[in-house]
């Protein structure tokens, strides 16, 4: 539940960002958002917003292939052909096997897009100057620590979302301490 409970509220920190980046909408997908709707329906239910044609359904044991936040820069006419972001976020300590997981070539399958997606990848971690190009190269825009602080650390946050997150820092603070 902790694990979940983290990953959730990175999910929501890192759909922030992305909306701070490029001043856009984003969706968190996939699973267990909402046990309710499966993910043919919310693929379904985006490509429609955004006026893109749906194709066809990802494999029913697909949770959210891979993609936990799409965000995305409409124009004002109400048409296709705009800038989106398929992110991937990996809270975990196997953050590294995920740079490559995300396969834009499967999305395509799902939706038909007049202008294909970026990539996006998310983590609460600092990547190394090291390893940034070959890290970029394998995932797309990367979001590391430093970038999501950086967009986030001025702008006010929804108040009872920092409610949240101020609990759930002081829970983990005082799980270290024991």
């Amino acid at each position: 539940e902790g694990l979940s409970k983290s990953s959730k509220l990175f999910e929501r920190i890192s759909a922030e960002a992305i909306k701070e980046y490029i001043t856009c909408e984003a969706r968190i997908l996939g699973w267990p958002k909402n046990e309710h709707q499966t993910l043919k329906d919310q693929i379904d239910s985006f490509s429609k917003d955004i006026k893109e044609n749906f194709v066809e359904p990802p494999l029913s044991e697909k949770k959210d292939d891979t993609v936990d936040i799409i965000a995305w820069k409409s124009f004002r006419d109400n048409r296709c052909s705009q800038i989106v972001i398929l992110a991937q976020c990996a809270a975990g300590r196997n953050w590294k096997t995920k740079l490559s997981s995300l396969r834009l070539e499967r999305w395509k399958q799902y939706i038909h897009w007049a202008c294909p997606p970026i990539k996006g990848f998310m983590v609460p971690r600092i990547i190394s100057q090291r390893e940034w190009y070959e890290s970029a190269v394998d995932a797309g825009i990367l979001f590391d620590r430093v970038r999501i602080y950086n967009l986030l650390g001025n702008r006010k946050l929804d108040k009872n979302f920092k409610i949240e997150l101020i609990q759930w820092c002081k829970k983990e603070l005082a799980r270290l301490d024991s």
